[in-house]
């Protein structure tokens, strides 16, 4: 018999260089940024305002897409195997197979007995349950479908953060009043990194060291976290189930 599962694992490292691919262009976005060091006073508390203002060439397009790709193809593996595992038990071209994703449990099992799943073999259900491919469940699985969506659409965004280096990054320091210390909040408007705000009169000497990134939004599960990262956990978790849904299949004697 042809190697049933040859396709989904194809898809998966498919989705792999496309994520190598947008990891690269997302580090010469970074290198490409450049940030100044500036101080304002905010006119409603009088503090002094310590910032880094970024400037560079905006995050290319090209990167969503490519991200999208990616997800597209991870979740088309799991599509890819569960038909596999159709045609390892019955043979011919199955019709009715996808791989179960749902609002919640209950949801899950209402797709695995619908006629959509009808052809998915009633002996793999427990184990495509036990994924828990649902919100609440398995967040990386339901992060990817909903990556998935065609109305997914502005999802990740450049993201800045700052530090202050060495002893709090403070050589000498007269603080006075209303002060805030070691944080750090970006403003994607203003394209600037605030770390630091002293009351009037405060005098400081310090240094601050920054980084640039690109991280997900509006994806609940995966707000705010790094996108290379989190679609290597994404990839790591698809090939897993692709390897656990062929184990099945050999063990409940659907292939030799």
């Amino acid at each position: 018999m042809a190697d049933l599962f040859a396709s989904p694992r194809q898809l998966i490292s498919h989705a792999c260089d496309e994520i190598k691919a947008a990891g690269s262009m997302i580090d010469t976005f970074a290198k490409s940024q450049t940030g100044t060091q500036a101080v304002y006073v905010d006119p409603v508390t009088r503090q002094n305002v310590f910032c880094v203002r970024i400037a560079g060439p905006d995050l290319p397009p090209k990167v969503m897409n490519i991200v999208k790709d990616a997800a597209g193809n991870l979740r088309d593996a799991l599509d890819h195997s569960v038909y596999a595992a159709a045609v390892a038990k019955g043979g011919g071209e199955p019709k009715h197979t996808k791989f179960p994703f749902a609002q919640n449990a209950a949801g899950v099992q209402g797709e695995l007995h619908s006629r959509f799943c009808s052809d998915v073999p009633i002996e793999i259900h427990p184990l495509l349950t036990g994924f828990k491919p649902y919100e609440g469940g398995n967040d990386t699985l339901w992060a990817l479908n909903q990556l998935r969506n065609p109305n997914t659409h502005r999802f990740i965004v450049p993201v800045g953060s700052a530090a202050l280096v060495g002893n709090l990054g403070i050589s000498t320091a007269a603080i006075t009043g209303n002060s805030e210390i070691g944080y750090s909040r970006w403003s994607p408007t203003k394209k600037e990194i605030e770390y630091m705000r002293l009351g009037p009169g405060s005098t400081i000497q310090h240094q601050v060291s920054i980084s640039l990134g690109v991280t997900f939004e509006g994806i609940k599960a995966i707000a705010g976290k790094a996108v290379i990262p989190t679609l290597d956990a994404m990839a790591s978790e698809v090939e897993r189930i692709v390897s656990d849904i062929e184990a099945e299949c050999r063990r409940v004697g659907f292939i030799a």
